[in-house]
């Protein structure tokens, strides 16, 4: 299970999962409405999962009508969903353009269980549905993940060259969209594959969309809608304008240089040396604050620094830390996590290994960045604006996931596992200070608590960033002393 959850492919795998069929269809006069659903579906699933599809767009004048196949997170504890959308013509009023949609959803460690791969799932996804479904079954799915597809896809030269560029985007944090007149699911795939395990883990995607709305990680879209969504979302870049390096250009040994690409890194050094400069005037001008952290090396804990082997006790005290950590964040829910919970009064290393993972992956800020420009815009503002932005953006640091634990991280020392727990939150400090192991989980919960009251201001209604930030500082528990 924990080489899995590490992302390595081994034997053959069966996972069960739950479906739905959601969508308009020639056969009836209910609109959009569900068509069948298998009895584990939970109604919260299936409220987020018409959302999302309601998040799809109208098809656009002039473009094509195709099938797209999407996955996605279901909130912050629900399954993940591997779906396709399909268009079944005109509606029930004579309309065309009407979509159905069908839906697995699959428990998140089952999805660990296939190297977070939801192409290993597009064959049990079906189009041909008719008005005598009126019920569907729990599925289940055996993939053997010995077994890796070389078969590249359809996808010519310019787009196999992007293809580096854009799953490096996307691991750096950026959303790519991608402007087509078709889907992308073959380019997606070759995308997929070069994600490492972690961002697989959370990562979503659509070939095929008229909308941005549901805010994939990767998605394409006809011309004008990519050109509106990269316009409408910071986070947002468009694939057209990644920098193609001259190991992916070069299929033999004669490399050309490009002269865009040689402007494309000038500017892209210029505006480096721009921001650089405008960072160095901020911070010099920004408030100090209370709780102002000082910057922390970037290199994860040594792994060599060993304190002895632990003993059951401390073992024991380390799972009851973990566990007050995960209840004080409500990390843990009751239904899904039923088996680990079970386990954990006496747990074993590989059940305090899923319990961090479980931490690591759940208690992370994904969500899109304020500017150099906002904040400088910010600091003129009357009042304590500017320190109310400090003190978030410090919060906000902590949760972000540039920093991923070790690929080797089930395989180290429990002590150094915690380490690099703390480090992952940018907490290193912590492990350094400690008499035992057993305390780093009670100290990093309290460090990544927030110290101070989260109050919004009118003038953050119109910045997605602050607003984003306001909703995740404010599912956090406060420090214990405040």
């Amino acid at each position: 299970m924990l080489n899995l959850l590490l992302g390595k492919r081994r034997g053959r795998v069966r996972v069960r999962y739950e479906q739905a069929v959601y969508g308009s269809f020639p056969f009836w006069d209910k609109g959009y409405a569900i068509l069948a659903r298998s009895p584990g579906c939970r109604d919260e699933w299936i409220d987020e999962f018409r959302r999302i599809c309601g998040l799809m767009g109208e098809k656009h004048t002039g473009a094509i009508d195709a099938a797209s196949f999407f996955s996605t997170e279901l909130g912050d504890r629900g399954p993940r969903i591997a779906a396709l959308a399909f268009p079944t013509g005109n509606d029930d009023q004579g309309r065309p353009g009407a979509v159905a949609f069908h839906a697995l959803f699959l428990d998140r460690r089952d999805f660990d269980r296939i190297a977070a791969d939801p192409f290993a799932l597009r064959s049990a996804l079906r189009s041909d549905w008719t008005a005598a479904t009126t019920e569907l079954p729990q599925g289940q799915i055996e993939i053997n993940l010995d077994v890796e597809d070389n078969a590249r896809g359809a996808i010519d030269i310019k787009d196999s060259l992007c293809v580096e560029s854009i799953a490096r985007a996307i691991g750096l944090g950026s959303r790519v969209i991608v402007s087509s007149d078709r889907p992308i699911d073959d380019l997606a795939r070759e995308i997929w594959r070069k994600l490492s395990f972690r961002v697989r883990r959370s990562a979503s995607f659509s070939s095929w969309s008229h909308g941005d709305g549901a805010r994939f990680d990767l998605v394409a879209m006809p011309a004008a809608a990519a050109a509106s969504a990269v316009e409408a979302d910071r986070r947002a870049v468009a694939a057209e304008t990644l920098p193609i390096s001259s190991g992916a250009r070069s299929n033999g040994s004669t490399r050309i240089v490009d002269p865009i690409v040689v402007g494309a890194i000038v500017a892209a050094f210029t505006v480096l040396l721009i921001t650089y400069m405008a960072v160095s005037v901020y911070r010099s001008r920004r408030p100090e604050t209370a709780n102002k952290r000082p910057e922390f090396r970037a290199e994860v804990p040594d792994r060599s620094r060993r304190r002895g082997e632990l003993s059951r006790a401390e073992i024991d005290r380390i799972g009851e830390s973990l566990v007050d950590f995960a209840e004080r964040f409500h990390l843990l829910d009751r239904t899904t996590d039923a088996d680990l919970i079970a386990r954990l009064d006496r747990p074993n290393d590989q059940d305090l290994t899923r319990l961090m993972l479980l931490i690591d992956s759940r208690l992370r800020y994904r969500g899109p960045r304020t500017t150099e420009a906002d904040r400088n815009l910010w600091l003129s503002q009357p009042g304590n604006v500017a320190t109310r932005i400090a003190q978030w953006e410090d919060q906000i640091r902590m949760f972000t996931p540039e920093r991923r634990l070790p690929a080797d991280f089930a395989n180290g020392p429990l002590d150094w596992r915690l380490a690099a727990l703390a480090w992952s939150f940018h907490r290193e400090s912590i492990a350094e200070h400690v008499e035992s192991p057993s305390e780093i989980p009670g100290l990093l919960a309290e460090e990544l608590a927030v110290p101070f009251r989260v109050e919004a201001d009118p003038r953050f209604l119109d910045n997605e960033p602050l607003l984003e930030y306001e909703k995740f500082l404010k599912r956090l528990p406060r420090r214990d002393h405040k």
